[in-house]
């Protein structure tokens, strides 16, 4: 919750507060913790830090492989690697260059290999990290890591009157219907906006001018949900 109203005793009247406030898309709680939450924590907060890398990094030959294959179809060539040795040799060539520059202990995914079986192992080991009595803590966050997943602003400059408007990010209702994706690498990270009964697609890079500074939409409250390990 932002203080976004506040009493003016020399006016005798509550008021917006204009300025500008920054909120994280991530919320790293371990600050926030006791030393005794804090050194529980830190385990799985660290390892979903690498594995979260590792992922990045394997999109990222994901989308080359995927970009390289999709020209070659074009041309009427092998599939990027699936069939014919020298595409096969480029998209391999390409794909080490890109994770190489990012993180040398990232793990690399071969056409044949199965992503999801990769994230399940991960699962495993970060699962294995969680000390007992926090893993049967119902609710407890394992990593102390929450992403923000929705919005509710205040559009207009008196603290009694405006727009009230809220912000969720897609991917809280593709989870909650149980979405299943085709490409595990294929990330939604837009937003909703819902405007009275208007509802519309609204870019993640547009979020972070939510943040105030005039009469326009200003972030009230903001939600996080404890970050899953799977």
């Amino acid at each position: 919750h932002e203080v976004r109203f506040a009493w003016r005793a020399d006016i005798g009247k509550r008021t917006k507060v204009m300025r500008k406030v920054k909120f994280p898309l991530v919320l790293d709680a371990l600050e926030l913790c006791t030393e005794e939450l804090r050194s529980k924590l830190i385990p799985v907060n660290r390892k979903l830090g690498d594995v979260e890398r590792a992922r990045r990094d394997r999109a990222k030959i994901h989308a080359r492989r995927k970009g390289l294959a999709s020209e070659a179809k074009k041309a009427g060539g092998p599939a990027g690697g699936m069939g014919g040795t020298s595409g096969g040799a480029a998209v391999s060539a390409e794909a080490t260059t890109v994770a190489g520059g990012e993180d040398p202990n990232a793990m690399q995914v071969d056409e044949e290999e199965d992503e999801g079986a990769v994230r399940a192992k991960e699962a495993e080991e970060l699962r294995a990290l969680i000390p007992e009595d926090i893993r049967n803590d119902v609710g407890a966050s394992e990593s102390g890591l929450y992403d923000l997943v929705a919005i509710i602003t205040h559009k207009g400059a008196a603290a009694d009157s405006g727009h009230y408007m809220a912000f969720v990010k897609k991917s809280v209702f593709q989870k909650r219907l149980g979405a299943k994706k085709d490409d595990p690498f294929d990330e939604d990270e837009d937003w909703y906006k819902f405007d009275d009964d208007k509802v519309s697609i609204f870019p993640k890079d547009k979020i972070a001018t939510l943040d105030g500074g005039g009469e326009d939409s200003s972030a009230y409250v903001l939600l996080y949900k404890s970050r899953p390990l799977e």
